[in-house]
């Protein structure tokens, strides 16, 4: 209930919204199963495969989410806390080595998070998780040794 959402649907999709890129879940089954709500924000926060690059891909990711509803909004602001807390907790001599097995880099990551924030924050001033993504951000980039651009 962070950030004062409680809307069971939203949380629902917060918890399957990466169902249907690592599983063999289809989103007709996300439907069936949970509804046209929770499905449709599941559908906004699924990576299309047919992008090509992974910048790319997270690019078109981020474009597609901010063009649905603000609930599928609110759940990728969380996901973006989520993602950076999880590359802070890997050490740092270990990351080029996880990004490789996920497609990227920090570097490529710190620049997608920036991108982020500044899309996000131009969305929405007061959407929750702002903060926490920029604190984030300004760890990994002072653990990489970058400034904050």
């Amino acid at each position: 209930q962070s950030a004062g959402i409680d809307d069971p649907t939203v949380i629902a999709a917060a918890y399957l919204h990466d169902v249907v890129e690592k599983s063999e879940v289809e989103p007709a089954e996300i439907r069936e199963r949970f509804g046209p709500e929770v499905a449709g924000m599941v559908d906004a926060l699924t990576d299309d495969d047919s992008v090509e690059g992974y910048g790319e891909r997270k690019r078109a990711l981020r474009h597609q989410v901010i063009g649905s509803s603000r609930d599928s909004v609110l759940i990728y602001a969380a996901d973006r806390v989520a993602n950076m807390r999880d590359w802070r907790k890997v050490a740092p001599e270990q990351r080029r080595e996880i990004g490789e097995r996920l497609g990227t880099t920090l570097e490529e990551r710190l620049d997608l998070w920036t991108e982020d924030l500044d899309e996000l924050s131009a969305y929405d001033p007061e959407l929750p998780f702002l903060a926490e993504i920029e604190l984030e951000l300004h760890a990994l980039r002072s653990e990489a040794g970058d400034r904050p651009s």
